[in-house]
């Protein structure tokens, strides 16, 4: 896992490339569940954390989006807070929707 994380956090290859694509960029994990990345399930968050991160040393807007599925246990806020991507969100000044169907207008993401 400590070399999983290691390369998780070694995105400095990215950013000279990122650089040159300023815009604001929406990251779509999969976070359908509340059960955790290391069942297999969802996204990990160091993953998701570390590509944010990238992206706002570039210059560029991350935004952290999920479309709600059709479960009731896959609402999206309460994966969000069963997660704790919320709080990973708050912590890093990272921007966290919601997404819905025509609700993102195009132009806004590089």
């Amino acid at each position: 896992m400590r070399k999983l994380v290691h390369i998780y956090h070694d995105t400095s290859n990215y950013v000279d490339i990122l650089r040159r694509h300023h815009g604001t960029y929406l990251l779509k994990p999969n976070l359908f569940t509340t059960i955790s990345s290391e069942k297999g399930a969802t996204t990990d968050p160091i993953l998701i954390l570390s590509v944010a991160e990238a992206l706002k040393k570039s210059g560029s807007k991350p935004i952290v989006g999920e479309y709600p599925a059709m479960a009731s246990y896959a609402c999206p806020d309460t994966v969000f807070d069963g997660l704790d991507i919320r709080n990973l969100c708050k912590k890093h000044d990272i921007e966290l929707r919601v997404l819905s169907a025509g609700c993102a207008d195009a132009d806004e993401f590089a």
